[in-house]
């Protein structure tokens, strides 16, 4: 009787012990990383925008990476680049004078919550913000060039799509090479608020974006 319940408790042991190593497996499978790459649209604040730029937008495009303490919740840093041509002002004659570049990078530190709550959830809701540091230059042909910095606030909030599953051979070869385990497509909306001191001008505004990212 002993000697048949050993084979029986050695089987039993061990498929306790695969179960495990099997679930180890699938929670270190977990994505702890996320880098994502987007452009649109940004709407700046400054008043007369289009006055001098032609358009009441521009392009931004920026990329991020953040860390993920828990799948709904992860910590993470943006740099974009925000840029646009027109034509510079003369106050002595009241009219357009010559071309002007104005640019702006924004730094951006986050923190960021996520609506995901089962594996391969292909809708995915999120919220975030945090602190700010915009670089920021206009140039001015035949004048001088305004620079400096300004710290500041920003908050976004978007929608992410699982697209895994347009094309599952795409995703596994993505999993294999790079370690990508999710792939999404998302539109965010992000507002930056940073008010240059001296001056007491709005250099921030609005965003509409678009972009992928790519979970590790």
């Amino acid at each position: 009787m002993l000697a048949l319940l050993l084979p029986t408790q050695v089987c039993l042991a061990t498929s306790t012990a695969e179960k495990n190593k099997t679930e180890e497996v699938t929670k270190s499978k977990a994505p702890k990383w996320s880098l994502e790459l987007k452009a649109g649209l940004f709407e700046p604040a400054i008043d007369d925008w289009e006055l001098f730029y032609g358009d009441d937008k521009t392009i931004h495009v920026a990329g991020a990476v953040a860390y993920k303490v828990i799948q709904q919740l992860e910590f993470g840093m943006e740099g974009g680049w925000i840029r646009d041509k027109g034509k510079g002002f003369l106050p002595a004659n009241d009219m357009l004078g010559g071309e002007v570049e104005y640019q702006l990078f924004p730094l951006n530190i986050f923190i960021l919550f996520r609506g995901v709550f089962t594996p391969g959830q292909v809708v995915v809701p999120y919220i975030g913000g945090g602190w700010s540091r915009v670089y920021y230059k206009q140039k001015v042909e035949n004048q001088s060039t305004i620079d400096g910095a300004e710290n500041g606030i920003h908050y976004r909030a978007g929608i992410q799509f699982l697209i895994d599953n347009i094309d599952k051979k795409a995703a596994s070869q993505l999993k294999r090479s790079f370690g990508v385990q999710n792939t999404y497509f998302f539109l965010e909306v992000e507002e930056l608020d940073v008010e240059v001191d001296s001056t007491n001008v709005e250099i921030g505004g609005t965003s509409y974006l678009a972009g992928f990212l790519m979970e590790f």
